[in-house]
């Protein structure tokens, strides 16, 4: 099954589902950007698709571990459903310091 898998991402872009999680972790490096995530949207209710290379946080959320432990344990559900933007992460990362700053100031 990885083999034709593997062969089919480099035609096209496959989407993936929870059922075959196990699978997701024999997946080249390369292909990883590839991977098609669909989730229900919580706002709208509708089903949703993402390729997993076009978000801002890929390289943040595969360095967690391998894709499918990272699916089966809810990591990449919370990564594509975060209301956050790169722009409130930043923010947060900063106001974070400024609380190191003060801490080491006392």
């Amino acid at each position: 099954m990885v083999q034709p898998l593997s062969d089919c991402l480099n035609r096209t872009t496959v989407a993936l589902g929870k059922e075959i999680c196990s699978r997701l972790d024999a997946l080249p490096d390369a292909a990883l950007g590839d991977v098609v995530f669909c989730f229900r949207n919580p706002e709208e209710g509708d089903s949703r698709l993402v390729q997993l290379g076009d978000m801002s946080e890929f390289p943040s959320l595969i360095s967690q571990g391998p894709l499918g432990q990272l699916v089966t344990a809810g990591v990449v559900d919370r990564f594509v459903k975060s209301p956050h933007t790169p722009e409130d992460r930043k923010q947060q990362a900063m106001e974070w310091l400024s609380h190191l700053r003060e801490y080491g100031n006392e």
